[in-house]
């Protein structure tokens, strides 16, 4: 998993490491944005929005905003030579980001796949 949180949390935390995050790790909430978060199973985006403000988060939407490979297309990335992506070999995977959406993409042997998350 790759993830940005708006650190440091408000606070020592339960931790006294002023860690935060859109779960109430710690016991501080904070936006998270995860760019990356995959099995060889499954790749996915989530963003995590939180209410009030930096340094005076009270509540964050935990489930986030998500998509993931499968449920773009069950063949699109799995560790067989059925599916666009086979996770049993190297790949190249990338992520990027504008005001209006986020999108994962990959390539292996000349085929590509993508899909988009957070569609504003």
């Amino acid at each position: 998993a790759g993830y940005f949180i708006d650190m440091p949390g408000p606070g020592g935390g339960e931790g006294g490491d002023y860690y935060c995050d859109a779960n109430f790790v710690g016991g501080q909430w904070c936006p998270e944005y995860d760019t990356l978060e995959s099995n060889k199973y499954t790749i996915a985006g989530t963003l995590h929005t939180c209410s009030g403000s930096p340094g005076n988060w009270w509540e964050c939407d935990r489930g986030g905003c998500q998509n993931n490979a499968f449920y773009v297309d069950s063949n699109m990335y799995c560790p067989e030579d059925r599916c666009t992506i086979n996770t049993n070999k190297p790949f190249l995977v990338s992520h990027y980001q504008t005001a209006e959406f986020a999108n994962i993409w990959m390539q292996q042997e000349g085929r590509e796949a993508s899909f988009n998350f957070c569609s504003d």
